[in-house]
């Protein structure tokens, strides 16, 4: 696949997350993330504590599980590009984790400048390794390649995507696991690793890969 193929499939959900991107970054132009953070922190309620508690789940790595188990009774193809993708996006965020090794905020906001911080009841708070969200990467690893597998050239399917993986990586920020630069990076590792993933395995020809458990 190459980069003109993989945009064309995907301009909708690019263009869309470019906005996105675009918007949060420059955020960080009038504010510092600690700002951004306390802001944010802010405007919480009982629903939303809810929601984003549970709703953050889609980033996690059990969902890869999930999906090639599903992937393996439709095409074999789909379950090893769950594979490598899954292989490449956490290389890339636990690798990047390790290396910088940035507090979370409830390291941060605790330690470093102590401050009223809202949190959410049951939500078991990390405080390093903050840099990148790897829920975030994960989510948009998953959205990525299933707008470039089941719905390429399709608009409303993937900006309703694009949407998903947005209030994943914002609900890391609301359950303060995460800044804000740390979702954004996540969700361009995301989309990376789904585009080195796909680069890597369109190489494979072999016709037994388009196969299933149920389709011998």
């Amino acid at each position: 696949m190459n980069y003109f193929i993989f945009y064309e499939k995907l301009k909708f959900f690019i263009l869309s997350w470019m906005l996105v991107l675009l918007f949060s970054t420059s955020l960080h132009f009038f504010m510092s993330f600690v700002e951004i953070h306390l802001i944010i922190n802010h405007y919480n309620s009982p629903f939303l504590d809810i929601f984003f508690k549970y709703f953050t789940y889609l980033g996690d790595g059990a969902v890869f599980v999930i999906l090639i188990i599903i992937a393996l009774f439709v095409k074999y193809r789909d379950a090893i590009n769950w594979t490598v993708m899954i292989v490449i996006s956490t290389i890339f965020a636990q690798g990047l984790k390790r290396i910088i090794e940035l507090p979370r905020p409830s390291y941060y906001f605790t330690e470093l400048l102590p401050s009223y911080l809202h949190y959410v009841d049951g939500v078991k708070l990390y405080r390093l390794h903050s840099f990148p969200s790897g829920h975030t990467t994960t989510v948009f690893v998953i959205v990525t390649f299933l707008a470039i597998r089941f719905f390429p050239n399709q608009k409303t399917a993937q900006i309703l995507l694009l949407l998903i993986a947005c209030l994943v990586g914002f609900s890391r920020v609301y359950l303060s696991q995460h800044f804000l630069h740390d979702t954004i990076a996540g969700s361009f590792l995301g989309i990376i690793s789904v585009f080195i993933a796909l680069s890597i395995t369109e190489q494979w020809q072999n016709p037994k890969l388009n196969n299933s458990l149920l389709k011998k």
